[in-house]
């Protein structure tokens, strides 16, 4: 998911936070530990840090140990969607404390810490860090109206206002340098903002889904841009720059930075069908057009070398995309849930196609892949319901997790003898799909990798397998025979899991 915070976006998102937790997003967090309804990680110094809360108490005092340990940290978001929390006790142990932990609490009111608290205070409610003076948490059940920010603070952090569905109005004063990652996504009543000469930097998907917001300037201070700030911001008609502008540019009301020729922004509100980037472009940003709905058409110069994360993310119009020869990467959910998109060519300068790619494009029926690919990512085709077949370059070496899951139209796939792995769930609930060979490089098989392909009666499994993973034929037909070399490893794993199987050689003996 990049560092992907549409999770306060997606309901979805959301609701997988409520039942795996931070852990499943996080692949280089320590495996948190569990005490009550705490989960925690321990830190260097032996003290612990909140990562999660299960809870579902109205009033909460947080403890200052757990199972022994001081509890010194509390991390990003550890207390999301806790609805039912009204008011919340931070106790003196805590010294540091990440993004937004109160984030979508949307009954939290009283935020409490003692008035001698080394590194927190509360003032009119909202939470701050002491250290860097840091506004970290405006509750979301605030009541409507304006929030003026203390003077004196430098920082706004990421998801501060998130969810803050009431803000109407904010007064940023001149002490503050910087506007955090998701800082005031989904103030949907937001419907104007002046940002001080102060401001040197704004972080990723800093206004996502201000749905209020039709304008705002930005200021020369600004030198720092992250993925599109102003994302799914359907009524946002009017981005300003200075001409002069040190570091940003506004052409034809899209975004551009200067020092690296990145388009940022083209406003959702655009009802312009087609757009043509300008030449000399070199990156699509993260997320650049995403949610762009009315958007059909996109002209990409060959100046462009990169698609960035999320780029044409849910351009529920786009029809058909030509990338040039110049682009060497696709990105993350570049094009996901484009559901019109019906074709798409990949050029031989790509190399590198993104988790989730092409993801949901229903009506998909097309796709040519370059010999120039190595690997096809996690999700890169998943739920293309539309795709009836794909030809796999002998380039390819890996087919990542849940690669076409759930392409239920696939009728058949051809993989090339470059291939040594198969990814989890690669194909599952391939419902068309009736047959394949797996080619003699392959090596390993993930779990549940054909699980639910209803249509599949027959699969050749090489000499060269010696790993399959679970249920990797669970829920297909009770007619399914696979043909595996005598003594092998897939025999083996047909007899341990009680599956129909045959040898290359069963039948000889009639040609004798």
């Amino acid at each position: 998911m990049p560092k992907r915070l549409f999770t306060l976006l997606l309901a979805l998102l959301a609701f997988l936070a409520l039942t795996a937790g931070p852990a499943a997003a996080e692949d280089a967090m320590p495996q948190p530990l569990t005490s009550g309804n705490y989960q925690y990680i321990v830190l260097e110094d032996g003290t612990v840090e909140i990562v999660w809360y299960t809870g579902r108490d109205e009033t909460l005092v947080i403890p200052d140990t757990l199972d022994g340990k001081t509890v010194s940290r509390i991390g990003d978001q550890a207390f999301a969607f806790r609805t039912s929390l009204t008011a919340v006790t931070i106790p003196n142990s805590v010294t540091a404390i990440g993004a937004n932990p109160f984030i979508s609490c949307d009954q939290l009111t009283d935020i409490r810490v003692s008035p001698d608290h080394p590194a927190l205070a509360v003032i009119d409610g909202v939470l701050f860090s002491k250290a860097d003076k840091r506004l970290v948490c405006r509750p979301c059940a605030f009541a409507a109206g304006r929030y003026a920010i203390p003077q004196g603070i430098k920082a706004i952090g990421d998801s501060a206002f998130a969810w803050c569905s009431n803000l109407t109005g904010i007064t940023i004063p001149d002490s503050v340098t910087s506007i955090g990652d998701d800082t005031f996504s989904s103030c949907t009543g937001l419907t104007a903002i002046d940002l001080p000469d102060s401001v040197t930097a704004i972080g990723d998907y800093a206004f996502l889904r201000c749905t209020s917001l039709t304008g705002l300037t930005i200021p020369d201070s600004v030198t720092a841009i992250g993925a599109n700030p102003f994302a799914a911001c359907d009524q946002l008609t009017d981005i300003r720059v200075s001409p002069d502008h040190p570091a940003l540019a506004v052409i034809d009301g899209v975004l551009f930075t200067k020092a690296d020729k990145r388009l940022v922004c083209r406003p959702g509100a655009f009802t312009a069908e087609s757009y043509v980037i300008p030449s000399g472009t070199e990156v699509i940003g993260d997320s650049a057009f995403a949610w762009c709905s009315s958007l059909t058409s996109i002209t990409i110069p060959d100046s462009v070398t990169s698609i960035g994360d999320d780029a044409f993310h849910g351009c529920s119009s786009l029809t058909a995309v030509t990338i040039p020869d110049s682009v060497t990467s696709i990105g993350n959910w570049a094009f996901s849930f484009c559901d019109s998109l019906t074709s798409i060519s990949i050029p031989d300068s790509v190399t590198a196609i993104g988790d989730s790619a092409f993801s949901s494009c229903s009506s998909l029926t097309a796709v040519t892949i370059p010999d120039s690919v190595t690997s096809i990512g996690d999700s890169a085709f998943s739920s293309c319901s539309s795709l009836t077949s794909i030809s796999i370059p002998n380039s390819v070496t890996s087919i990542g997790d849940r690669a076409f899951s759930s392409c239920s139209s696939l009728i058949s796939i051809t993989l090339p003898d470059s291939v040594t792995s198969i990814g989890d769930r690669a194909f599952l609930s391939c419902s068309s799909l009736t047959s394949i060979t797996i080619p003699d490089s392959v090596t390993s098989i993930g779990y549940g990798a054909f699980a639910g392909c209803s249509s599949l009666t027959s699969i050749t499994l090489p000499d060269s397998v010696t790993s399959i993973g679970d249920y990797a034929f669970i829920d297909c037909p009770t007619t399914l025979t696979l043909t595996v070399p005598r003594n092998s490893y897939a025999e083996q794993y047909c007899k341990d899991n009680s599956l129909k199987y045959t040898y290359p050689d069963a039948l000889d003996w009639l040609n004798e």
